[in-house]
């Protein structure tokens, strides 16, 4: 989950904050060291941060598997413990107890890295997943930018108006021929009642026209058109108001000028409404 925390935040103040783990940690310079404190100290989320990051670094020195000693420390501790003529050197038992003791420390820093990597990782996994929904959501609006500007081209050349009032649901239309482009669009109103077929890129001889079809049951017909000199196809489906969504397909034909009562052709064109 991204952490809205330190937006909109001075970059001095931001700085400050990212340096609450290495606070913790005791790992900063003094001028360093002053400014986070001043951070922590003006800030109840900078102040539950540090509290967090210190009561996980608590956790960790408990987190470190217990091993056994090694045979030798066991054996130099009964010796130590065990009744002796000469006094016991502290200094000597210090040295030779530090090997020990710093493996342990090792061992706790070893997994305080790991989960401090680990922290790392989930925040730029979280930052790179953000960069991609906004790079899909950019190319969407892109896309979306592309059919409108289509259809008012398509419409423009028709001689029709479009009401750009109110959002549109667009449902690509597909070739019956496999391996070519989209042949153009399917846009309707959020409530059905008004719907647009957009064609581009399809040609049809001057003894024929593409008839559109909504299909159910049965298909009915919803209009004709002929693409302009610029090879786009503009209609506005003639459904008598009823929502197009209740249909489940439209589809397109090529028929004779005029329109045809049922479908004489293969359709050349079709989509699932959505």
């Amino acid at each position: 989950m991204h952490d809205d925390r330190h937006d909109n935040q001075p970059d001095g103040e931001s700085d400050a904050r990212n340096d609450i783990p290495a606070l913790a940690l005791g790992a900063l310079d003094t001028d360093v060291e002053q400014a986070a404190l001043a951070s922590v100290r003006d800030s109840d989320a900078a102040r539950n941060e540090l509290r967090e990051i210190e009561e996980l670094v608590g956790d960790l020195g408990l987190a470190a598997p217990r091993a056994e000693p090694p045979a030798a420390l066991r054996e130099r501790i009964l010796s130590a413990t065990a009744p002796q003529a000469e006094p016991v050197s502290l200094a000597a038992e210090r040295e030779r107890r530090m090997p020990v003791i710093a493996w342990a420390g090792y061992a706790a820093a070893a997994l305080l890295i790991l989960a401090l990597g680990a922290f790392a990782f989930s925040q730029w996994s979280t930052a790179s997943d953000r960069g991609e929904r906004i790079d899909d959501l950019e190319a969407e609006l892109v896309a979306q930018d592309e059919r409108i500007a289509t259809l008012e081209q398509a419409a423009t050349s028709a001689g029709a108006f479009v009401n750009f009032e109110q959002p549109l649901v667009w449902t690509p239309l597909a070739a019956a021929e496999e391996g070519a482009p989209s042949p153009g669009y399917l846009a309707r109103t959020p409530d059905g009642s008004v719907a647009y077929l957009v064609l581009s890129g399809v040609e049809v001889d001057d003894a024929h026209v593409f008839q559109a079809w909504l299909i159910e049951d049965a298909p009915i017909p919803v209009g004709t058109l002929r693409p302009s000199a610029d090879g786009l196809g503009f209609l506005i489906l003639n459904h008598s108001g009823e929502p197009v969504q209740d249909f489940s397909l439209i589809g397109v034909t090529v028929e004779p000028p005029g329109g045809s009562p049922q479908p004489t052709t293969d359709p050349i064109i079709v989509a699932e409404i959505v």
